[in-house]
C-alpha cells in the first residue's frame, strides 16, 4: 500500500540516528510527503497526527513551513524518548478539514503507517492525535485490524461541533480494541476541545482494554485564540513535560 517513490536521508547527531523525507504513494495513486526520525535502536514509533488544517509543509530537506501545532512542534522531543516518528503532510496543500473521519482518509494514513513499521522494526506502533488531529488518529485505530498498533493517545481532543462536520464522535470509538491515553491540559478553554468532555470519549470506546485519562495541571500561557496551538489547548511551554507523561504510558502499556 505504501509505495516509496523518493527518499532524502541526511546526517543527524550519533544519539538521534536518521532523519529522512519520503514520499509515500497513497491508495489514491497520489505521493504525500512524510517526515521519519529514526533512533539507532528505537524502543517505540509514534505516527503523529497533527490538527488544525493539517498542512504541516514538509520540504525535500526535512525544513517545515508550518510548525506551530503541538506535535510538529514537539516531533524531536519523541524521538529523544527514543520513540521512531513519523509525522506525514497532506498532498498538495490541500487542507484536511472535514477529511479525517473518512474511509479514504485512514487507508492513506495505512499506508504510513505500514512504512514507519518498515523503518522502525519490531517495535510498538501508537497512534498520537491532538486537536482535530485525534479524529484522524481514532479513525485509523477504529479501521485497522488486531496487532496492527500497541495503543492510541488522543490529546486535547475536538469533541464539540464548530461547523467543519467533524468530532471524535464520528470515528467509530467502538471499534477501538487498543488501550487508549485521553490528555488533556486543564486550562484548555477551547469550546470545542473541553477537558470535561474527556469521560465521554471514554465511555465511547467500548471495546478498549484500557481507557486512562491524564488531566496536567501545568500552567500554559495563553498567546492567542483558546483554540490555537498558542496556549493550553496547544500544550504551549510544556510540551517537554506532556511528551514525557505521554511516553511514561507508552512504556507502561506497551507489550
Amino acid at each position: 500500500m505504501a509505495l516509496i517513490l523518493v527518499a532524502i536521508a541526511f546526517p543527524a547527531h550519533a544519539q538521534l540516528g536518521r532523519q529522512l523525507v519520503e514520499l509515500v504513494d497513497g491508495p489514491d495513486g497520489v505521493a504525500r510527503r512524510v517526515l521519519f526520525l529514526l533512533p539507532n535502536r528505537p524502543t517505540g514509533a509514534v505516527l503523529l497526527f497533527p490538527g488544525g488544517n493539517g498542512v504541516v509543509g514538509i520540504g525535500v530537506a526535512g525544513f517545515i513551513t508550518y510548525d506551530d501545532n503541538f506535535l510538529v512542534r514537539s516531533r524531536d522531543l519523541w524521538r529523544s524518548e527514543n520513540l521512531a516518528v513519523a509525522l506525514p503532510d497532506v498532498a498538495a496543500n490541500v487542507s484536511l478539514t472535514g477529511r479525517r473521519g473518512t474511509p479514504e482518509f485512514a487507508e492513506i494514513q495505512a499506508g504510513i503507517l505500514a512504512r514507519l513499521r518498515a523503518l522502525a522494526g519490531p517495535v510498538p506502533i501508537f497512534l498520537v492525535g491532538t486537536s482535530l488531529g485525534s479524529v484522524g488518529a481514532a479513525n485509523l485505530a477504529a479501521s485497522l485490524p488486531p496487532g496492527r498498533i500497541a495503543g492510541l493517545v488522543l490529546t486535547s481532543t475536538v469533541t464539540r461541533n464548530n461547523g467543519n462536520g467533524e468530532t471524535v464522535f464520528d470515528a467509530a470509538l467502538g471499534k477501538i480494541t487498543v488501550p487508549t491515553l485521553i490528555v488533556n491540559q486543564e486550562g484548555d478553554g477551547c469550546r470545542i476541545a473541553p477537558p470535561a468532555d474527556a469521560p465521554k470519549i471514554a465511555a465511547a470506546l467500548d471495546a478498549a482494554p484500557r481507557k486512562d485519562l491524564l488531566l496536567l495541571n501545568t500552567k500554559s500561557p495563553l498567546r492567542d485564540g483558546p483554540c490555537t496551538p498558542f496556549g493550553p489547548h496547544g500544550f504551549l511551554n510544556t510540551e517537554g513535560s506532556t511528551v514525557r507523561r505521554i511516553t511514561s504510558w507508552i512504556r507502561e502499556v506497551a507489550p
